[in-house]
């Protein structure tokens, strides 16, 4: 019987976390919607939710389990992406190279500007801690 209480209450807890992201993900969406902003309603959730967690209204307790339980399933969310691209064999056999070197590129560039921007943020919060 206490198993079955811990995982109705872990479940809970994680249904109410993941409604609280999927709350900033909707006011973000609402907000595209009635704004002329050319950016998607999902990165502006994702921009008040990293606001709302900086100045401390959002505490990271209260949505970190639901973080991690959505990091695990997300492998599964990439299957059918991967299972549609079988469609295009005929394509990868004729571009193969070319879309190879793109996505190695791109990756490439995306991997080494988070590094950057991350240390140039740790070393700025280094830095403002240090002068104050």
């Amino acid at each position: 019987m206490y198993k079955l209480q811990h995982y109705l209450y872990w479940t809970f807890r994680v249904l109410l976390q993941v409604s609280l992201l999927t709350l900033f993900y909707i006011i973000g969406e609402w907000i595209n919607m009635h704004t002329t902003l050319t950016i998607p309603g999902s990165l502006i959730g994702l921009i008040l939710l990293f606001v709302a967690l900086e100045i401390k209204v959002v505490k990271p307790e209260w949505i970190g389990l639901g973080c991690n339980t959505l990091l695990k399933v997300m492998p599964i969310l990439f299957v059918p992406t991967l299972v549609a691209l079988m469609d295009y064999g005929p394509l990868f056999m004729k571009s193969g190279l070319f879309l190879m070197f793109d996505l190695v590129l791109s990756s490439l560039i995306i991997f080494f500007m988070t590094g950057w921007f991350t240390q140039f943020a740790v070393n700025y919060k280094q830095n403002r801690g240090r002068s104050v």
